[in-house]
């Protein structure tokens, strides 16, 4: 019984980790995102600045 529910502790610890690595991706293709808009956004304001 006890083997058995170590198993299943640890099939479940996978789950968890397979999921945490899903957001994780996620959430690293949203920080991509809005680091290429924060660039954009830079970009415009210097060309803003230098034009005043």
């Amino acid at each position: 019984m006890i083997k058995e529910t170590k198993d299943w502790n640890i099939k479940l610890h996978e789950k968890d980790i397979m999921f945490l690595k899903q957001e994780n991706k996620k959430l690293q293709e949203k920080i991509n995102k809005n680091n290429a808009e924060i660039k954009q956004l830079r970009k415009w304001n210097r060309e803003l600045k230098g034009r005043n």
